[in-house]
């Protein structure tokens, strides 16, 4: 049986406590933390869904990342809970792509025409 493709619900939009529950109920589904206001539905999301379903994302350059990343430091996570967040779960979620050598190259990115 194949596993469904990853879905990345993202930051603000994601938390809603209705997308929470999206998020504990569906396997495939990720949310990213960037731009999330409401510190209390991250720590929701965390508490139902477990870390291995929320990534770390600064929405960056809009955003700094600082601040993005004081919430999850905020968090008080355990350690292996926070590096799942920062940087694990990314990494696992790519790896298939990773090992196979296929990396996508970007057109004009919303970065590059932002300013314009």
């Amino acid at each position: 049986m194949d596993r469904a493709a990853p879905v990345l619900l993202r930051g603000r939009l994601a938390c809603t406590a209705a997308l929470i529950d999206v998020l504990v109920r569906e396997p495939n589904v990720f949310a990213d933390t960037s731009g999330v206001r409401y510190y209390d539905l991250l720590e929701e999301a965390i508490a139902r869904a477990g870390a291995r379903k929320v990534l770390y994302g600064s929405d960056g350059p809009y955003l700094h990342p600082a601040p993005e990343l004081a919430k999850i430091l905020a968090l008080g996570l355990a350690p292996e809970d926070r590096d799942l967040v920062l940087a694990g779960n990314v990494l696992r979620l790519t790896g298939p792509a990773r090992k196979a050598g296929r990396h996508v190259t970007p057109s004009i990115s919303r970065r590059n025409t932002a300013w314009v």
